[in-house]
């Protein structure tokens, strides 16, 4: 019976940017070109000899192999030649211990369901450039030597995740990336990471990045959901997503944020423990969206706002606003506006657009009077309860 190994669609791969090192531009359309699987490969099952006991003698007919279930090799096995025949791995594809590069290690490999480095001294990833222009998870941890993933340049869907001591990787490039997600914890090397004018859904996960310095998805691209907790050193953000939460980045000096979530998807700004940051441009092209700004005591002004007439939430505490501006064009808040502790806000006069809130009203300990605050409101229907002080 013949056995038929079900694929994902491929896409074009078109990188802008390579990862430093910086491999050929070439090199992604090459591995496109030739990630096909032989037509008369023999089909072996991990079953058949455990979770990689020595694959014996499926190469001896010179034959590529297809090989359906996981395949864990580690530096400590024989006769590791034997693994040159492999051309794809269904399941995941675990690489450990004092082992060759990937192109001498697996020279012919095409397509692995997932693969996993652990403890494994390579400084690059190149060899698995064919396995990622068909799509391909990637997790890394452990002592890793990496400084090179420029592979993953030629990726159109991903699944990454580089744990603690993911090796001294400085740049992640993910610009032919459309959709998947990029998680990061724990890893001190990685300083810029940047996707493409094609992506339209990619998450990017970051928790505890003290080298990183900034994000970029450049004009055309629109990323998913973007979460960075505890980056010490992040400087500049930059990006189109549904949505984006940047927690305790205490160096970041600067935000470029267009909010574009698809319709009907709730969508969220929120910027907590950025002392230091001096510039928020501001785009929501979606009405459901929330604003959460606190902890920017350096923020003055925000140049911007919605496209649109509403917002979700507005919520505001220890900013360094002097006034709301960005809000001069809207007539609806769904949700509750808050105002807290922002002691250069003196003028909430954009305020006097709004018609409706839909939930509760608190300003407390900001400079303009509760009486300023109650005379911009006075037309406002609001739903909720209203604390003004």
């Amino acid at each position: 019976m013949r056995l038929v190994l079900l694929l994902p669609a491929l896409l074009a791969c078109a990188p802008e940017e390579a990862t430093i090192p910086a491999p050929p531009a070439a090199d992604c359309a090459s591995a496109l070109a030739d990630n096909a699987l032989s037509p008369d490969a023999t089909p072996v099952f991990t079953e058949d000899f455990g979770r990689w006991n020595g694959l014996g003698d499926v190469c001896a007919d010179g034959k590529p192999v297809v090989v359906y279930g996981d395949l864990t090799i580690s530096g400590d096995q024989p006769e590791l030649e034997r693994l040159r025949c492999v051309q794809a791995v269904s399941g995941r594809l675990d690489l450990s211990g004092d082992l060759p590069p990937i192109p001498e290690l697996l020279p012919d490999l095409r397509l692995a369901g997932t693969v996993a480095i652990w403890d494994y001294p390579i400084t690059s990833l190149a060899g698995l450039e064919r396995v990622f222009s068909r799509s391909s998870a990637l997790h890394v941890s452990g002592d890793s030597s990496l400084t090179d993933v420029g592979a993953l340049a030629c990726a159109p869907d991903v699944a990454v995740d580089l744990g603690p001591g993911a090796g001294r990787v400085r740049r992640v490039d993910l610009s032919s990336a459309v959709s998947g997600s990029f998680r990061m914890e724990d890893e001190r090397g990685v300083e810029h990471i940047a996707a493409s004018a094609q992506t339209r859904g990619l998450d990017i996960d970051v928790r505890f990045a003290p080298g990183l310095l900034d994000i970029l998805v450049p004009e055309g691209g629109v990323a998913g959901q973007v979460w960075v907790r505890s980056a010490p050193q992040l400087q500049a953000v930059d990006v189109a997503a549904q949505g984006l939460w940047l927690e305790d980045t205490h160096a970041l000096q600067w935000v470029e944020v267009t909010l574009d979530p698809p319709p009907g998807v709730f969508s969220t700004l929120m910027i907590s423990g950025a002392g230091n940051l001096r510039r928020l441009s501001l785009t929501l092209r979606a009405p459901e969206s929330s604003l959460v700004l606190d902890g920017v005591e350096s923020l003055e002004a925000i140049d911007g706002g919605a496209d649109g007439t509403w917002y979700d939430e507005v919520y505001l505490s220890r900013t360094g606003l002097h006034d709301l501006g960005f809000l001069a064009n809207v007539t609806r808040i769904e949700g509750s506006l808050v105002l807290m502790e922002n002691e250069a806000l003196a003028d909430v006069s954009a305020l006097g657009r709004l018609e409706s809130i839909g939930g509760d009203v608190w300003v407390e300990g900001n400079d303009v009077t509760a009486a300023e605050v109650r005379q911009v409101l006075a037309g406002v229907d609001i739903a909720g309860t209203v604390t003004i002080e």
